[in-house]
């Protein structure tokens, strides 16, 4: 299945717009997938995710607003596909007075951000468990196409990353060291050639420079003698990707985060524990691991997450860098888009609707794939862009890379 490469001149012409849906061929041991945005809380609960007692005050807070909100019982929470935006909307509609309130309010704002992050964090690593997955991380790898994404997780990155440290071009490069190794030793390489190099899994494609995005600090274990960069240390040294696929995250991603300068433990006062104030707001890149009920933190210091939830200020949040940015180059991006393949996205942003319609240049456009559930959704979607090219329909990522797979072997 993995041994295909798409033709040449299909290169650099797609581009892929993810939303949740795509992420519905990921399983975990019990079968579960991802949640959709209306089954965040039940995954929540049902990963023990929203703990009441007082040693969890965000999810406790977190918790207390949704049963206020709801009406609705635990029992019936784990029963109830409840729509996490109207949560964030209806929270974001209250106008705290006192400094209790406000507090309460972030306590509550901050539980629902782990409470999301925790759902979604649950299924890294699965996602490589899975082959169609995986496949469609081949087939935009071989495309070299661009991504835009509206998820907050980091499977295509993975899925990317993955199928780029096997990249046909990479790996015939690696042929011709292992061939110059051979000829300078004096020996034959033989059925045997000699190791490849250990950077060979990393050095491809590396997410800190596909994101479009100069983050002021980066954190990596891809490194063998460092984890830790300055942004003045790494870009102007950086190579750039073999494989230069960019992944555009509209709305902010579970691994940006910003310093804050807030102290996330107590001390005695005069301990140095190495908050550095003068970096407050700058941004920084790193593994997104979020304990249950607290918020990120690096060292001693708290981290804002750099996410625009789903809520109704969406509009006004794009506007401010880094993502003002990202939205004028994925804009540059579907002006020369010739192939567009929407997979899980279901188009119900006006926002987005709105720039897609701006952006796409419908007259160049050849082919427009949509890979959602049903026929009469596509439809919609066809008819919400505006366009009459017409549209191949697919039901789901695993059809899509299917026939994807059959059309270029």
């Amino acid at each position: 299945m993995f041994g295909y490469q798409v033709r040449p001149r299909e290169a650099g012409q797609t581009t892929y717009l993810l939303g949740a849906g795509a992420n519905q061929c990921i399983r975990d041991p019990e079968g579960y997938s991802p949640p959709m945005i209306a089954g965040v809380v039940k995954q929540a609960l049902r990963r023990d995710l929203l703990p009441t007692d007082s040693r969890y005050p965000l999810t406790k807070a977190a918790t207390e607003f949704i049963i206020e909100h709801t009406h609705l019982t635990i029992e019936q929470l784990e029963l109830y596909d409840l729509n996490f935006e109207t949560l964030l909307d209806a929270l974001l509609l209250l106008k705290p007075a006192s400094e209790e309130d406000r507090q309460r309010f972030s306590r509550t704002y901050w539980g629902l951000y782990t409470v999301l992050a925790g759902t979604l964090e649950a299924f890294n690593h699965w996602e490589v468990q899975s082959r169609f997955f995986r496949a469609l991380g081949r087939i935009i790898v071989d495309e070299r196409a661009p991504v835009i994404t509206f998820n907050y997780d980091t499977y295509i990155e993975t899925a990317i990353s993955l199928a780029a440290s096997h990249d046909s071009a990479r790996l015939h490069q690696a042929e011709i060291e292992q061939a110059d190794f051979a000829k300078g030793s004096g020996h034959s390489a033989g059925p045997r050639p000699p190791p490849l190099r250990k950077d060979f899994g990393v050095s491809n494609w590396r997410r800190e420079l596909a994101y479009g995005v100069e983050f002021d600090e980066i954190q990596t274990t891809d490194y063998p003698f460092r984890n830790r960069f300055r942004r003045g240390e790494f870009y102007p040294s950086a190579p750039p990707n073999r494989v230069d696929i960019q992944v555009l995250k509209m709305h902010g991603s579970l691994n940006w985060f910003r310093y804050t300068g807030q102290l996330a433990v107590a001390a005695p006062v005069g301990t140095d524990l190495g908050i550095q104030t003068h970096r407050a707001g700058s941004t920084l890149l790193k593994d997104a691991f979020i304990p249950t009920g607290f918020l990120p933190t690096d060292g001693a210091e708290y981290l804002e997450p750099m996410l625009i939830t789903p809520n109704q200020l969406k509009r006004e949040a794009v506007k401010e860098e880094p993502y003002a940015s990202i939205w004028r180059r994925a804009g540059e991006i579907l002006r020369k888009s010739k192939r567009l393949v929407a997979i899980g996205y279901s188009f119900s942003d006006d926002h987005m609707i709105d720039f897609i319609r701006d952006e796409v240049d419908f007259s160049a456009l050849e082919e427009l794939a949509i890979v959602v559930p049903s026929t009469k959704r596509a439809r919609k979607i066809e008819g919400v862009l505006g366009t009459r090219i017409g549209h191949q329909h697919f039901t789901s990522v695993e059809d899509y890379v299917a026939a994807r797979l059959c059309s270029v072997i």
